[in-house]
């Protein structure tokens, strides 16, 4: 049986309203489960699967609105970028060339990090991540020196 990632649905998922599981609820889900299928890795999955559906929502998606500055010249060193959003918390990160950086929480709207501009001319996505769930992009153009 092919193993079906649920990372893809995680934004449909979180603008969903919650609800309110019981662990008894849980244990119950899990029992119809086991009886369903004896593949242990399956009814893993599933349980994780249906437990995001049923709880899909509280956990907020961050967005980012802007990003200042939004494009530097290529090799021009490091940035102080500054990401403005929503859904932001102290544990948010800003995601630059595809990896979490350092970043300072300065409020549910503002996020702050020093990244290093490459040397060749490329359109970086800016995403912020708050523990696995991660923003849409917004693009930091790096543009040829003149």
């Amino acid at each position: 049986m092919p193993v079906t990632r649920i990372d893809a649905f995680k934004p449909v998922l979180l603008s969903s309203p919650a609800l309110s599981v019981t662990m008894e609820q849980m244990v119950l889900i899990r029992k119809v489960l086991e009886v369903a299928s004896s593949d242990t890795q399956f009814v893993n999955k599933a349980f994780d699967a249906i437990m995001l559906i049923l709880t899909a929502g509280i956990t907020k998606v961050p967005t980012v609105g802007t990003i200042n500055p939004s494009t530097a010249v290529a090799g021009s060193g490091t940035v102080q970028l500054t990401v403005t959003g929503t859904e932001f918390t102290n544990t948010s990160e800003i995601v630059w060339v595809g990896s979490p950086v350092a970043t300072t929480y300065v409020s549910a709207t503002e996020l702050k990090a020093t990244v290093n501009v490459p040397a060749q001319t490329v359109k970086i996505p800016v995403r912020v991540q708050t523990g696995n769930i991660i923003s849409d992009p917004k693009d930091f153009d790096v543009t040829a020196p003149v």
